[in-house]
């Protein structure tokens, strides 16, 4: 029907598909707080087994509060504001000093420091973490419960900084804005 309206010409109508915002080279930063998995392939000394009790998260290793991580052989290494592959490759380096050729497993078993939140009209107001999976407008949204019944489904503000925009939800849905 979409199709015949729009080869019909007809100037008041014309439907336009959204495109799928392209998240594919985002990549999650560290920051102070998270807490990650390490381990080295073939060296059990420098991996932390996993207790029946207790969780990676409670076992991992914490990014500081100077934004520094202390892991064997490479103590006090700058994480916080690196992405994965690049603390991972850093690890490498420092661990390549000691062990020949060393297969490490990096991995953010706790997102602590990045959170965004979602107030006003949704149904589950509240802080949603930012991980390694991009979090869009409309997770954020769905992930609150989507929208309350009073809410203003037409436009929503979006916060970042100190700089707010203001977000045409309508031509989002309408028109794949």
């Amino acid at each position: 029907l979409i199709s015949q309206l729009n080869s019909s010409q007809k100037p008041h109508f014309q439907a336009k598909t959204n495109k799928a915002l392209s998240t594919s080279k985002y990549e999650y930063v560290l920051g102070i707080g998270d807490v990650l998995s390490i381990g080295v392939w073939d060296h059990p000394e420098l991996t932390i087994p996993a207790a029946v009790q207790r969780t990676a998260e409670f076992d991992g290793f914490r990014i500081q509060a100077d934004g520094t991580l202390t892991y064997a052989y490479a103590a006090n290494i700058k994480a916080a504001g690196k992405t994965i592959k690049q603390l991972h490759n850093l690890l490498v380096a420092k661990l390549s000093k000691v062990i020949e050729k060393p297969q490490v497993d990096l991995k953010v078993v706790g997102f602590r420091s990045q959170r965004a939140y979602v107030t006003g009209e949704v149904n589950k107001p509240g802080a949603l973490p930012i991980t390694e999976i991009p979090l869009t407008l409309i997770d954020a949204l769905n992930n609150a419960g989507g929208l309350s019944a009073r809410a203003d489904w037409r436009t929503v503000s979006f916060t970042r900084d100190d700089k707010v925009e203001t977000i045409q939800l309508d031509d989002f849905y309408t028109k794949g804005d």
